[in-house]
């Protein structure tokens, strides 16, 4: 029996050591890997790498997230808000939290207002 040779073909994408500086290729999908989860990775010296930055999906993901914070203390504001608008229909003071039948001269002459 003879040896069989076997071909692969591989695509690399050049990255240079943060470190020594010294180039090196990594599979498009290792990059993409360590962009995401941020894990280190060690140039062919040795020298440890790690992509730190935030990635495109990092960043909307945290926008998504600041969006739906945003709502949500919207919601609440708008929600004690009309609270407090139910209570003074009932004829609250919003000031003095009391009840009067003729709230509105009560808070022009108590509260000025």
């Amino acid at each position: 029996m003879g040896l069989q040779a076997i071909k692969f073909e591989y695509e690399f994408n050049a990255i240079d050591c943060a470190n020594c500086g010294m180039p090196f290729g990594v599979t498009p999908d290792f990059e993409r890997r360590r962009r995401e989860d941020h894990r280190g990775f060690c140039c062919p010296n040795g020298h440890s790498n790690v992509y730190s930055g935030e990635t495109e999906e990092d960043k909307l993901r945290k926008r998504l997230t600041a969006e739906q914070n945003q709502t949500r203390m919207e919601r609440e504001q708008r929600q004690k808000l009309q609270r407090e608008l139910d209570r003074i229909k009932k004829g609250v003071c919003p000031k003095c939290n009391r009840s009067f039948k003729a709230l509105e001269r009560h808070m022009k002459t108590k509260h000025g207002c």
